[in-house]
């Protein structure tokens, strides 16, 4: 037990985990907890439970059938609604958003500059750059997500392109070659919640 999961309720993402399984494949999951305040959630709320695996990102809609409260355990008894789909291959998919990103460049003379994103991954991004940076570049990305915190990567260029705009300037993917597990799901919920924002738009 203790595999993290996510859930989402009403749009908003939370990372918790898996205390034990019950009956017809019935969880218990540890009360979520957001900006250092649990999250409640009342009895009969529906809700969707997700986690990643290498091969893909799997969810389901559930019911919350009973929340248990003891002096040291906070549960909650989540019991399956609906079957398991797979959303997206968690190593390919990315997200085509706008982010601004600071890049600090650690080979050559370095310097630093702003941009935005094209898309992100788990795994990486694609930036504007004005201008171009050799493939194995190193540097550390600075990804805004919109108010939901800061997400720290170092990483490498491993492709570039000419962007057709009026000014000059590149595409440039990014590999992270380092990220911490927290900064990873901070990205994580940030994509799986632009991606609810996009399902619900379609």
């Amino acid at each position: 037990m203790g595999k993290r999961v996510f859930i989402v309720r009403d749009g908003i993402v939370f990372i918790t985990s898996v205390r034990d399984v019950r009956e017809e494949n019935a969880v218990l999951l540890a009360m979520p907890v957001s900006r250092g305040a649990p999250v409640f959630i009342e009895d009969g709320a529906q809700i969707e439970v997700g986690f990643w695996e290498a091969n893909g990102i799997f969810s389901y809609k559930a019911v919350v059938t009973q929340g248990i409260w003891t002096d040291t355990v906070r549960m909650y008894h989540v019991k399956p609604c609906s079957r398991l789909t797979k959303l997206q291959r968690r190593e390919n998919y990315r997200l085509p958003v706008s982010c601004s990103v600071r890049i600090r460049i650690l080979d050559g003379d370095g310097g630093e500059f702003k941009t935005r994103t094209l898309n992100v991954s788990l795994g990486g991004a694609c930036i504007k750059s004005p201008r171009l940076y050799e493939r194995g570049t190193k540097l550390t990305c600075f990804v805004d997500l919109e108010g939901k915190g800061t997400v720290e990567a170092a990483g490498e260029v491993v492709h570039h392109s000419k962007l057709n705009t009026a000014n000059e300037m590149y595409a440039l993917g990014i590999q992270f070659t380092q990220c911490a597990p927290a900064e990873l799901r901070r990205l994580a919920r940030f994509m799986r919640a632009q991606e609810m924002k996009r399902r619900r738009l379609q």
